[in-house]
């Protein structure tokens, strides 16, 4: 199992993890709501007027920061955004500012970096937060995903547990194993974690940084500014660092990933999916071609909300356009605001 001798030892050590030796990691509650907006920050990238914060309490006793806004108007849709995992909600509060403008009830919700329980669809904070939170749905419901968060969306939608989501705009989706800063394969970390899973101790934290490293490309093709979003944040409220992962986190998102590029068991009614991806990004593509109704736009850039504005009102746009039904009053495509 183990090639070289220095593997044999990281998986020791993730073992020692799973008998609960490291079990003097602090699993205390995340109690934060909101921080202050730090003084250096520019007033676009504020949260919205009206902004409230709340939470979720997932299966696995997994609290869920999620944030939300309306209109001064009747709204004409809603829009739900899954962040990636380690984006704190924050920086999306421009776009949130950008969709209000346009009409929609905009809800952020921090899903990506909670527990297990966040990445399965059927009993996650995807159907949580629509089912408990999104009510009455008479309005378009557009689910829109980043990262990990649009890889929760295409495991929800591939496996039909995206209930009341008329539309889902994503990008970038995270696509490859997850591996850590210890000397372990991803197979040899996914094997421990399952031992972890047996023992009923998946809740042991992931040895090392407590940060799994997942497969994807860097982020690339961002604006400056917005590129720095989330490190001024962390640097003005430290508390919104990615929490630790444990192993049971690990193992269900590797999953959650071989589940998202598999055949769709049950694909629902044609749901239509735009996604954004880099060029030659052929893991995209696989899972792009499971669903039913999904077309694939090639983009120079790996997070369209912080892009450049042509690529960023492009993302905006077809948000616009699946939001908008014959009897809405959306303002529709147009410039952000």
């Amino acid at each position: 199992m183990f090639r070289r001798p220095d593997q044999a030892v990281a998986f020791g050590a993730v073992l020692a993890a799973v008998l609960g030796l490291a079990a003097g990691c602090d699993q205390a509650a995340d109690n934060r709501s909101g921080p202050a907006p730090p003084t250096s920050l520019s007033t676009r990238f504020y949260a919205p007027r009206g902004w409230a914060w709340g939470r979720l309490v997932l299966a696995d006793r997994t609290e869920l920061r999620y944030g939300v806004a309306s209109p001064p108007l009747v709204p004409c849709a809603s829009i739900l955004v899954l962040p990636d995992r380690d984006e704190p909600a924050e920086i999306w509060f421009e776009t949130a500012n950008d969709l209000l403008a346009r009409g929609y009830t905009v809800w952020v919700v921090d899903a990506a970096s909670g527990g297990s329980e966040a990445l399965d669809p059927s009993t996650g904070v995807l159907a949580q937060t629509i089912n408990q939170l999104i009510r009455p749905r008479t309005l378009p419901l557009v689910l829109v995903g980043e990262g990990l968060g649009a890889t929760l969306a295409l495991r929800a939608l591939g496996e039909g547990h995206a209930p009341g989501v008329s539309a889902a705009v994503i990008a970038s989706p995270t696509l490859g194993l997850a591996t850590a800063d210890i000397k372990l394969s991803p197979e040899q970390l996914e094997a421990a974690a399952a031992w972890a899973q047996r023992l009923r101790v998946g809740w042991a934290p992931l040895p090392g940084d407590g940060q799994p490293r997942l497969g994807r490309p860097p982020r690339s093709g961002l604006d400056p500014a917005r590129a720095e979003l989330a490190e001024v944040w962390r640097k003005n409220d430290p508390a919104l660092k990615p929490r630790r992962a444990s192993l049971g986190w690990v193992l269900g998102y590797d999953r959650a990933i071989r589940a998202a590029l598999a055949p769709a068991s049950d694909p629902g009614p044609d749901i239509p999916v735009v996604m954004f991806s880099l060029a030659g990004d052929t893991l995209s593509a696989s899972a792009c071609t499971r669903l039913k109704a999904c077309t694939l736009w090639r983009v120079p850039t790996t997070a369209p909300h912080l892009a450049h504005n042509d690529i960023r009102t492009l993302w905006l746009d077809q948000i616009a356009t699946l939001a908008r039904k014959p009897s809405s009053a959306c303002p529709g495509a147009g410039p952000p605001g």
